[in-house]
């Protein structure tokens, strides 16, 4: 099988679903966003306990779902008056917390 053709094949199936990740919609049926909270659990399992990894990799996944899912009930509430910057904002303060917390407090 020729390689360009596997990559470009690869690229147009994937296209759909790295085009929702540009776009900040977070979904559990996207195989991307399974595959990279895959490789950053492996990537964080080498210097931390396997399961603080796994805490870690499940709530940032939980904090990007529920994003996804309170940004669209907003959108959809308040059709053109809702501005999702402040949702991602207010999201991304909880993943640093979150982030802080597993770096410097939490112990396994």
């Amino acid at each position: 099988m020729d390689i360009n053709l596997f990559l470009t094949n690869t690229q147009q199936m994937l296209a759909p679903y790295l085009e929702q990740l540009r776009l900040f919609k977070f979904s559990v049926l996207n195989p991307v966003i399974w595959a990279i909270a895959l490789i950053v659990f492996f990537i964080l399992s080498r210097n931390w306990n396997a399961n603080k990894a796994f805490s870690f990799c499940i709530i940032t996944l939980l904090i990007l779902f529920s994003q996804t899912f309170v940004s669209d009930h907003l959108s959809s509430s308040y059709a053109l008056v809702f501005d999702s910057s402040v949702v991602r904002i207010i999201f991304a303060v909880f993943f640093f917390i979150v982030l802080l917390y597993y770096i410097f407090i939490r112990e396994d």
